[in-house]
């Protein structure tokens, strides 16, 4: 670095933005880490120890960073959104003031990065769960670019944000959402305020075989999966549900008596009403046989969205 004029020595970070914007962020993160590294004279330890660094900040509650999967997840394809959803226990000193000052961070700070902080729920009650897991607070971070999370985890203000939310809770889980369907589905244009919309936030843990109670079957717990929600979509279809997100479930961190999560949905139903009277009908309930014997473990999660001051 020594030998290039003054003006090339640029720092480690601006080096990582001027080559993100001739690339137009399609390189790979290691890869362009990669290019830092010629460029600035830093060794490769160096740039790993830097990598890590930025995944370790993304820890709350002395929580360890599932960093091996995070750094193939970062890699896999660099221009694909990325999806954090967190599950919170709050602290009984927690006040809605405390919330809504966090949201409120939360949006300003991911509206730089053109992500969003759209989809916060407040639990009402947990339905099924094999876990015993109850969450009050379950919020959905969205960046368009999934390498975006070494920028936000390095930024000072999100240091900030998590540090104040790690004040007020008691109890954290994070996972990131791979090959997700959509990007940001969370366009609250779509909400009905004459209805009484609400969320299910649905994760799965897949049986190797089907069980429905006479032992493995020749189906695979996916494949049961994939049968009951071809089963129970046309009804579902008939009250206009949607289901807004649905990927693989990558552990951020979570602590070691936690199932191994195959799968997350987060599924938005019209109404209270028109989703009992869907799933109490008796074609949702053969179809449901299918659900439980696909299962390992699974919980289910019915929230209602936290309304912006437009009244979403």
């Amino acid at each position: 670095m020594n030998n290039f004029p003054s003006p090339l020595k640029v720092s480690l970070v601006s080096t990582h933005k001027i080559i993100e914007k001739v690339i137009n962020k399609t390189v790979k993160p290691l890869a362009i880490l990669s290019l830092a590294c010629v460029f600035s004279n830093v060794s490769y330890g160096e740039m790993n120890t830097a990598y890590d660094s930025a995944l370790s900040k993304l820890e709350i509650h002395n929580k360890a960073v599932n960093k091996g999967d995070l750094s193939i997840w970062l890699n896999k394809d660099s221009n694909s959104a990325m999806h954090l959803i967190n599950f919170i226990k709050l602290s009984d000193a927690d006040t809605e003031l405390n919330q809504k000052k966090h949201r409120s961070k939360m949006k300003r700070l991911l509206k730089k990065f053109g992500g969003g902080f759209h989809s916060i729920f407040n639990t009402q009650m947990t339905f099924d769960s094999t876990t015993g897991d109850e969450w009050d607070v379950i919020e959905v971070v969205y960046l368009p670019h999934r390498h975006l999370l070494l920028s936000l985890a390095n930024n000072s203000e999100y240091g900030q944000a998590r540090a104040h939310r790690a004040q007020n809770s008691i109890e954290m889980q994070s996972y990131l959402i791979d090959d997700a369907d959509t990007d940001n589905p969370f366009d609250e244009r779509q909400d009905d305020p004459d209805k009484n919309e609400f969320y299910m936030v649905n994760l799965n843990e897949y049986l190797d075989f089907a069980d429905y109670g006479d032992g493995p079957t020749d189906m695979t717990g996916e494949e049961a999966t994939q049968l009951y929600l071809s089963l129970i979509m046309p009804m579902l279809n008939e009250i206009n549900t949607q289901f807004i997100l649905t990927g693989d479930v990558i552990p951020v961190f979570v602590d070691d008596t936690v199932p191994n999560w195959n799968g997350l949905a987060i599924v938005r139903y019209p109404s209270e009403s028109e989703f009992y009277a869907t799933v109490g009908s008796p074609a949702f309930q053969e179809a449901i046989v299918h659900k439980w014997a696909a299962l390992k473990n699974n919980s289910t999660t019915m929230t209602q969205k936290v309304k912006n001051k437009k009244g979403y």
